[in-house]
């Protein structure tokens, strides 16, 4: 059995290969390395949520026996970038959460497919062939974050039902003297139990959802303040640093990605005094926009 899957219905991926095929042009095919193939694996089965940078590294290296740096995690996602880009994807489809990790941008349509060899040829596994993942909408999204330790049941079609139950399977009937016996009572009892069991998890999500969404209206940049900028370079600094000595220092660290500003126009500078460290993140566009970051933090001696 073998699953790939296609992106926004025109690119092709197979984990197997690491490879993209444009299925408008089946002669252009991109070949990603192994590493950048299981890290765009890793966001698509990770779809609706935000994959840390510790996440990439254990999953896609370290299940593999392999120990690697951060600067190697942020090559395979360059050249994973890179290798959508030229399959003629023009907006990046991943999306970097500053200090928090990547996710797939919004919208992304991943269709699944599952193959499997008979006599030399690829035939279609029937239910698996046209299951589609899309992203999920923010209360499924928030569940799926806060409720992940409880094991779901699933189907023989692979979807999880309504309650854990499969809704399709007719109940069990058992016949004593023409009667129905009383199993029927006890299975009734254990799909009303099962409904009110579901009805709950989707009050906690919908709560989960609430008290996320009011923490997201805190905005962590909000007091950053522009202080420098020259030839397309913008740095912008925390209010809250102190303004002596220190904004200096802080400001001096910026300045220091001053010649990386083609790649990274953005600079966003902060000071944590109970490390002490100084946080610089360059960004390709301003921070609330869809972005591509990169954090660097220097500890003060």
């Amino acid at each position: 059995m073998h699953n790939h899957y296609i992106i926004n219905g025109r690119v092709e991926f197979h984990p197997a290969t690491s490879s993209l095929k444009v299925l408008d042009n089946p002669e252009l095919v991109v070949e990603l390395n192994s590493p950048a193939g299981r890290c765009l694996l890793l966001l698509i089965k990770k779809q609706g949520e935000i994959v840390a940078q510790q996440e990439f590294m254990d999953e896609v290296w370290k299940k593999n026996g392999v120990q690697v740096t951060p600067n190697t995690y942020y090559q395979n996602i360059s050249i994973l970038r890179k290798g959508l880009k030229k399959t003629g994807f023009e907006e990046d489809i991943i999306v970097t959460i500053p200090r928090m990790g990547l996710t797939l941008a919004s919208g992304t349509n991943i269709e699944q497919k599952s193959l499997q060899h008979d006599s030399g040829h690829e035939i279609s596994s029937g239910a698996q062939d046209n299951a589609t993942i899309v992203e999920a909408a923010p209360i499924e999204q928030n569940a799926r974050l806060y409720t992940s330790q409880i094991p779901e049941q699933t189907s023989e079609s692979g979807i999880a039902p309504f309650g854990g139950i499969n809704q399709n399977s007719p109940p069990p009937r058992v016949l004593v003297n023409g009667k129905a016996s009383p199993l029927m009572g006890f299975i009734k009892c254990k799909k009303t139990a099962a409904f009110l069991a579901g009805m709950l998890t989707v009050a906690v999500a919908i709560l989960l959802y609430n008290s996320l969404t009011s923490w997201k209206k805190v905005d962590y940049f909000a007091n950053h303040r522009l202080i420098y900028q020259k030839e397309g370079c913008s740095i912008y600094a925390n209010d809250n640093i102190p303004a002596n000595g220190l904004r200096k220092r802080v400001i001096a660290y910026g300045l220091r990605f001053e010649n990386e500003c083609k790649t990274y126009p953005f600079i966003y500078l902060d000071y944590y005094d109970i490390t002490p460290r100084v946080s610089v993140i360059r960004c390709t566009k301003e921070i609330h926009q869809s972005n591509d970051c990169v954090s660097d933090y220097f500890k003060e001696e």
